[in-house]
């Protein structure tokens, strides 16, 4: 039986040892071809296995590349209506979903808030002009407004 071999990009790299939230942080770069076993299956070469034993999330990234997190970076989030609140649920890890109730919301942002989660307490959505956008995170830690832009623009995806 024939063994498709294919092109992507990853090579899990540590990019760094503990966050501004003591998280370590990995990223697949580089581009390998590599062979799928006969069931479809890729390896994991041995020395990322034991950073990923606790599962992984495989996303499309960039291009035509894939993305692979170890679970406990990874964090799943939503918008839903919950008893008739538009609603941010955060959920990092796999951990239970953090509800951030939707406190303002106007043509061209929303801001989600939950004071009594340590941070954030507030994630920010703000319309930038027809194609951009800028996420933001943000909380009170020892007196101060701490925060974190995540700026966004759409761009035209390959093939699509």
């Amino acid at each position: 039986m024939a063994v498709p071999t294919r092109r992507v990009a990853p090579l899990l790299e540590q990019v760094g040892r503990g966050s501004r939230w003591g998280n370590t942080q990995f990223m697949f770069l580089g581009e390998f071809t590599h062979t799928l076993d006969p069931k479809g299956r890729l390896t994991i070469p041995a020395r990322f296995r034991a950073q990923l034993a606790d599962g992984l999330v495989i996303s499309r990234g960039q291009d035509t590349c894939l993305v692979i997190y170890p679970v406990r970076e990874w964090e799943a989030l939503r918008v839903e209506v919950k008893d008739g609140v538009v609603t941010y649920l955060a959920q990092p890890g796999g951990r239970p979903a953090t509800p951030f109730p939707a406190a303002t919301i106007t043509d061209t942002s929303v801001t989600f808030s939950n004071p009594s989660h340590d941070f954030p307490q507030r994630i920010l959505y703000r319309k930038v002009g027809a194609d951009s956008l800028v996420a933001r995170i943000e909380g009170d830690q020892g007196g101060q407004v701490r925060g974190m832009n995540f700026p966004m623009k759409r761009v035209a995806c390959v093939g699509g």
